[in-house]
């Protein structure tokens, strides 16, 4: 029978390399648009413009 508070030894992970070195390994294989920062503007601005209620007088 095991006994219920018996202690088990943990060793902590080894330490994985720099992830730095990674840097730049996806240069050239992708590219952003020049107008990154104000793509799809024109309609995200509709979304939130007021409409006009054709039915209100």
């Amino acid at each position: 029978m095991d006994e219920p508070n018996k202690s088990i030894a943990v060793e902590a992970l080894p330490k994985q390399p720099d992830s730095t070195k990674r840097l730049g390994f996806l240069i050239g294989h992708t590219s952003v648009p020049d107008d990154f920062d104000t793509m799809h503007q024109k309609p995200i601005e509709e979304l939130f413009q007021p409409t006009q209620n054709p039915l209100a007088t």
